[in-house]
């Protein structure tokens, strides 16, 4: 029986979607009650040594809590959530299988496994990194130019050079990642012609890695006609998951 409970705050707002055991251990500790049992559902019944217990489908949590009280999990896919699937050093978003964490510190300098040396990394990234620190890695094709007042000039110039692969601005300057193959006299050439100086950079992260004070939530797709009918007068798609 593989069978899901629908579990609503006390404003009878959809909270998440959990296993019908932890329901049910949730309901004997007194931490939820029942709102709407399975009546359109083949597994009605729960079996006990005592008996047949009635199985729930909806049930409202009874007291009250603080989201930032939660402990986020160390994880994979939290980290891909707290960094909205966005490698850290090109910008560029990505789907989780193409996806990876990098050491920032790298361990055989003493790095750690915690949120604060974590980031998300794609897989081009992450090897051109290797065991090195953001700022060793000379070879990377970031370059900054200039003030955030010209940013906005150099950035819808390059934009459409098929060369960049992309643009972001840090700390008030514009900085461009562009293909490995694009020569550097030409960077620095199209900067000049803008009147700004062309800086080469490290790796560069986008923020500094932190850890989440909040519980991430992701966003749980269902088809409305494999919604469960107990569910339907408090479904909606955007619901916390185990």
């Amino acid at each position: 029986m593989n069978a899901a409970v629908l579990v609503l705050d006390v404003s009878m707002r959809p909270l998440r979607v959990e296993n019908w055991q932890r329901a049910i251990c949730d309901l004997f500790l007194g931490k939820v009650e029942v709102v709407e049992w399975k009546y359109h559902s083949q597994d009605r019944t729960i079996q006990s040594t005592s008996g047949l217990w009635p199985m729930p489908s909806v049930v409202r949590v009874l007291s009250q809590f603080r989201r930032d009280r939660i402990r986020v999990k160390f994880s994979r896919l939290n980290i891909y959530t707290r960094d909205d699937f966005n490698c850290q050093f090109c910008a560029r978003r990505f789907e989780s299988e193409d996806l990876t964490f990098d050491h920032v510190i790298p361990r055989s300098r003493g790095g750690r496994t915690v949120w604060e040396n974590i980031v998300t990394a794609c897989v081009p990234c992450n090897k051109q990194k290797s065991d090195r620190l953001p700022a060793e890695v000379k070879e990377c094709r970031n370059f900054v130019f200039g003030s955030e007042a010209t940013a906005a000039q150099f950035v819808s110039d390059i934009e459409q050079d098929s060369a960049v692969l992309s643009v972001l601005t840090i700390k008030n300057k514009a900085v461009a990642m562009f293909d490995r193959n694009y020569p550097d006299t030409q960077v620095v050439t199209k900067a000049t012609e803008l009147g700004v100086q062309a800086v080469r950079l490290g790796m560069e992260l986008l923020r500094k890695p932190r850890k989440p004070s909040y519980l991430p939530a992701m966003s749980v797709k269902m088809d409305t006609r494999r919604v469960p009918e107990e569910w339907r007068p408090y479904w909606t798609t955007a619901l916390e998951t185990e």
